[in-house]
C-alpha cells in the first residue's frame, strides 16, 4: 500500500473496490476518515483488522500486489523467423554476406545468444529513432550499448509451444535491419536446437523496460522501486530469468543447446520396434477411399488432442516436483511402486520432462509424421500414458499402451464415439458402454 501519497488515497481506494463487491455500510463506515485527537491528522475510523471482513480488505491489497509485481506485462511481441541464409547465383550465402553483420553466435562470451532484430522493435522505447535514418538510429543504438558487441542480454526469447530447457533463450542483439517489420534473425544452429522450419515460425519476445535521459544521455533499465513498480519490478523479474539461462557454470548450460530431437528420439526407440519388418505402402487407391482418409483424419485429430494437455503436464509436472506431490499408495499403485510425481527422470534415466516435451513435438508434427498413433496413443489411453509417464515409468508406459488388447479396447471406444453407431439418441457414454459390453 505504499504507492498511495495519503491516507485519504488509500482510504478511497478500499472504498471503491468494496463498493462495487455490495459490501455493507459497516465496512464502508470503518474507512472512513477521522482526525486522530492525538497526532491531529488523519487515520481511517477502524483498523483493516478490526474491521468486520477483513478477508476483503487482503483480497484487494493481495490483487493491488499482484498486478504491479506479480502480473507484470513486459514489453515484447511476436517476430517471424528470418534465415540466415540467402540464395543468390545459385550459391548459398551465410548471415555475414547477406545482411552484413558479423557470423551470430549460439552462446557468445556472455553465455547469451547472438540475434539481429528489425529496428522497429526498439521504436517502442525510443521513439526519436522514428525521426532518424536508418544509419544514423542503428549509430544510435551502437552508441548506447542497446546493440553490439557491448550490448547485454537484455531479452529472453521462447518459442511456443515450450516444449523443453532448448525453447528459451537469453538473447544480446548486436544489430539491426531495416528490410522488414517484426522480423528476427538467430544463429544457423538455432532451427535444429528449436525445430523451426520457417513456416512461418514465430519467436516469442520479452524484454526490459528502458529508459533514456536526454540530460545525461544514457540509457538505463534501472527504475525507482516507488515512483515506477511496474517497471521496477518487470526488470526484476527478467534479471531473474536472464541470471539462470546465462549463468557460465550451470549444470543446465548443455540443455539449453541441446536440439528437441534428442527427446523425441526417446519414444522413438519404441517407434521403430513396433515398425520393424511392417511395411505399410499405400497405393493411391487406398489413398481415395474413405477408410483411409477416416484413419488419417483420426491420427490428426490425436495430435489436436493432446497438444494442450501434454503442454500443461510440462508445466504441472514442475509443481508437482517442487512440492514432492504423491498419489494414494495403495492398490496396484502400490504394487508398482507409481505412487511418487516428482521424479525428473525415469526408469531408463531419461528427464521426465523430455518425454514430455517429446509428444508435444509429436503432436505438433503430426501430419508430417504420425508415430504418436503407432503407440496407440489417443483419447482413450491419453490418461493412463501420461500417468505412468509422470510416475517415472518411462518406455515401459509405451509397451503398455501398445498392446494389441489395449489397442482393441482403444479401437473399440473411438468408434463407439462415432455418429455410424448412434442409435436413439444416445449419449457417447451409453454407446461406449454398450460396445464394450
Amino acid at each position: 500500500m505504499d504507492r498511495f501519497s495519503s491516507v485519504e488515497e488509500k482510504a478511497k481506494y478500499l472504498r471503491d473496490n468494496l463498493g462495487e463487491r455490495d459490501a455493507d455500510s459497516n465496512m464502508l463506515q470503518g474507512l472512513s476518515l477521522i482526525l486522530d485527537p492525538e497526532t491531529r491528522q488523519k487515520r481511517m475510523r477502524a483498523h483493516l483488522e478490526a474491521l468486520s471482513n477483513s478477508g476483503w480488505i487482503q483480497s484487494i491489497i493481495t490483487s493491488l500486489a499482484n498486478k504491479h509485481i506479480v502480473d507484470i506485462n513486459l514489453p515484447g511481441s511476436a517476430y517471424v523467423q528470418r534465415s540466415v541464409y540467402a540464395m543468390e547465383d545459385n550459391n548459398i550465402l551465410g548471415d555475414n554476406q547477406v545482411y552484413g553483420i558479423p557470423k551470430l553466435h549460439i552462446s557468445n562470451d556472455w553465455s547469451s545468444m547472438d540475434a539481429v532484430v528489425s529496428i522497429d522493435y526498439f521504436y517502442q522505447f525510443f521513439h526519436q529513432l522514428e525521426d532518424m535514418s536508418f544509419e544514423d538510429a542503428r549509430q544510435w543504438l551502437i552508441d548506447h550499448n542497446v546493440i553490439g558487441e557491448n550490448a547485454k542480454a537484455e531479452t529472453v526469447a521462447y518459442r511456443i509451444p515450450t516444449q523443453a530447457n532448448s525453447s528459451i533463450h537469453a538473447l544480446r542483439f548486436i544489430d539491426v535491419i531495416s528490410t522488414v517489420r517484426d522480423t528476427i534473425i538467430l544463429p544457423e544452429e538455432f532451427t535444429a536446437i528449436t525445430g523451426s522450419d520457417f513456416d512461418i515460425d514465430k519467436l516469442f519476445l520479452s524484454t526490459k523496460f528502458y529508459s533514456f535521459d536526454e540530460e545525461t544521455d544514457v540509457v538505463s533499465t534501472e527504475f525507482d522501486k516507488l515512483k515506477d513498480p511496474m517497471k521496477h519490478f518487470g526488470n526484476e523479474l527478467l534479471e531473474c530469468y536472464l541470471e539462470l539461462l546465462t549463468q557460465d557454470k550451470s549444470k543446465y548450460a548443455n540443455q539449453l543447446v541441446r536440439s528437441i530431437d534428442y527427446d523425441t528420439s526417446i519414444p522413438m526407440q519404441v517407434v521403430n520396434l513396433l515398425k520393424e519388418g511392417k511395411v505399410d505402402k499405400v497405393t493411391v487407391y487406398q489413398a481415395l477411399q474413405l477408410w483411409k482418409q477416416c484413419q488419417i483424419k483420426a491420427l490428426n485429430r490425436t495430435g489436436g488432442i493432446s497438444v494442450g494437455p501434454y503442454a500443461l503436464n510440462n508445466n504441472n509436472e514442475i509443481m508437482t516436483s517442487l512440492f514432492e506431490v504423491e498419489s494414494d499408495n495403495v492398490g496396484l499403485i502400490q504394487a508398482l511402486d507409481i505412487s511418487r510425481l516428482y521424479d525428473k527422470l525415469d526408469a531408463e534415466g531419461n528427464s521426465v520432462m523430455a518425454t514430455i516435451g517429446a509428444f508435444i513435438t509429436g503432436s505438433v508434427d503430426i501430419a508430417k509424421d504420425p508415430w504418436i498413433g503407432v503407440l496407440n496413443i489417443n483419447e482413450y489411453t491419453y490418461d493412463i500414458h501420461i500417468y505412468l509417464a509422470r510416475a517415472g515409468m518411462g518406455l515401459r508406459a509405451l509397451w503398455f499402451c501398445s498392446q494389441p488388447i489395449i489397442r482393441k479396447a482403444a479401437e473399440v471406444y473411438i468408434r463407439a464415439g462415432g455418429y455410424l453407431f448412434d442409435k436413439k439418441n444416445e449419449s457417447v457414454w451409453v454407446r461406449r458402454n454398450r460396445a464394450f459390453t
